[in-house]
C-alpha cells in the first residue's frame, strides 16, 4: 500500500505574476473599450469603402474576443485578490 503525500490546498493569494496582470489587464481593459468605441465611429465614416469596413470589422471582432477574454481573467483574478 502506498502512501500519498498530502496535498497542499492551493493559495487564494495571487502570486506576483498574477498581481502584474491584473494591473495590466485593468489598464488595457478601458483602452479595449475606447478603441471599440472608435471604430463604432469609422465604421460611419467609412461607410463606402467595403476595403476599409472589412477591415474595421475584422478588427472589431478581435477586439471584442479579447476584451471578453480579458474581463473574464480580470474577474478571476479580482475575486482571488479580495479574499
Amino acid at each position: 500500500m502506498q502512501t500519498s503525500a498530502p496535498e497542499k490546498p492551493k493559495s487564494n493569494k495571487l502570486t506576483f505574476k498574477e498581481k502584474r496582470e491584473l494591473e495590466t489587464l485593468e489598464t488595457a481593459i478601458p483602452e479595449l473599450g475606447s478603441r471599440l468605441a472608435e471604430i463604432e465611429t469609422e465604421l460611419n465614416k467609412f461607410a463606402t469603402d467595403s476595403f476599409k469596413l472589412n477591415e474595421l470589422v475584422t478588427e472589431q471582432q478581435n477586439l471584442n474576443s479579447q476584451l471578453e477574454t480579458s474581463i473574464e481573467r480580470w474577474a478571476e483574478l479580482a475575486e482571488r485578490a479580495d479574499l
